[in-house]
């Protein structure tokens, strides 16, 4: 039963995100502003049917899940805007070039630091935040659903990548 679910998480996966995958590149703001919408709402429906195997595999309350949901957004909003920041520092870092001032450098440097220390850090807060809702076996159980649906989307996705 696990494993059905598993595959049919998966499978909705690969076929969402193969169809956002086909999209033709937008040729005007407007389709990108439509592209990166329809991206946003794979991402939102891939979320709720997470969140839905989660809740349904650890039976958890209605209070639970919404403390469950609120924690992984809060952590993957985080999550991104820190690696947004760490993408800008490196692109910071490149217009720098090969011979960086020592001042220079050593500011995006520091920025570049701070982003990869504070994405360091949000397994732990995660970890800490879901142990005041899940108790010990609830989140062993969490973390080992969410890599296998990992797991089972990478292998999806290297699948198609393989085809093409």
């Amino acid at each position: 039963m696990h494993f059905a679910k598993l595959s049919l998480l998966a499978l909705v996966f690969f076929v969402s995100f193969t169809g956002v995958a086909q999209t033709p590149q937008p040729s005007s703001p407007q389709a990108a502003n439509s592209s990166q919408h329809s991206e946003s709402k794979v991402r939102e429906r891939l979320n709720q049917i997470f969140y839905w195997q989660i809740s349904d595999e650890l039976k958890l309350s209605t209070k639970q899940e919404k403390e469950l949901i609120a924690i992984v957004e809060d952590i993957q909003n985080q999550r991104a805007q820190f690696m947004a920041t760490r993408d800008q520092t490196i692109e910071s870092l490149r217009k720098l070039g090969r011979a960086p001032s020592n001042k220079e450098a050593e500011k995006a440097l520091k920025a570049y630091n701070k982003a990869v220390e504070s994405l360091a850090g949000l397994d732990a807060q995660e970890s800490k935040r879901l142990s005041k809702v899940l108790n010990t076996e609830l989140l062993v159980r969490f973390y080992v659903i969410r890599e296998d649906v990992i797991a089972k989307v990478k292998e999806a996705l290297e699948k198609r990548a393989s085809k093409n």
